[in-house]
């Protein structure tokens, strides 16, 4: 794709968002998450941004794995060279990424997450979010703020037991 090649000289991970409209790229030297926007008749991709670990951006440098929250409102990303997974808010509409929090290490001088080298999550209503490291025998648990989780996560405008972005679903439940 042009003007983003270098960056996926090292692409380490590629995910495609749930409904197939994005392709999320993981840029391991590039410290960076490539974002495109993806025709779902035809497959092909256009750029669309590239978040790159800068300023308040943490979490991800030797990004090593992506992933869409089960919901499509968080992507993921591993930074094997952080020792940290970032998370992100993904626009519905376009699939653009916002840079929301970086999870570390909890306890100073622990390794819990050193060399985080992949994520997976849990496609219920729980949250989970898993990270195992290259060469240990860890699996951290995280669990992803949502509306209707019971907490006011720092992205959240409600928690009152609607999903966030997603349309109608209150009316649904209200059924």
């Amino acid at each position: 794709v042009a003007g983003v090649d270098h960056l996926l000289s090292t692409v380490s991970s590629v995910a495609v968002s749930g409904f197939g409209t994005n392709v999320y790229a993981a840029s391991q030297s590039g410290d960076a998450v490539v974002v495109f926007s993806r025709d779902v008749g035809t497959g092909s991709l256009t750029y669309l941004e590239t978040e790159r670990r800068t300023g308040l951006a943490k979490g991800f440098k030797g990004a090593s794995d992506v992933i869409e929250s089960a919901f499509g409102d968080y992507v993921f990303v591993t930074g094997h060279g952080d020792n940290a997974i970032a998370v992100f808010k993904r626009d519905f509409a376009t699939g653009a990424l916002d840079f929301l929090e970086a999870h570390a290490d909890p306890v100073p001088g622990t390794s819990v997450l050193g060399s985080a080298a992949a994520v997976a999550i849990s496609y219920d209503f729980s949250g989970g979010v898993y990270v195992v490291r290259t060469g240990s025998d860890t699996l951290t648990t995280f669990t992803a703020d949502r509306c209707g989780n019971g907490t006011l996560g720092i992205d959240e405008q409600c928690d009152d037991g609607c999903l966030a972005g997603v349309a109608n679903l209150c009316e649904l439940a209200d059924d």
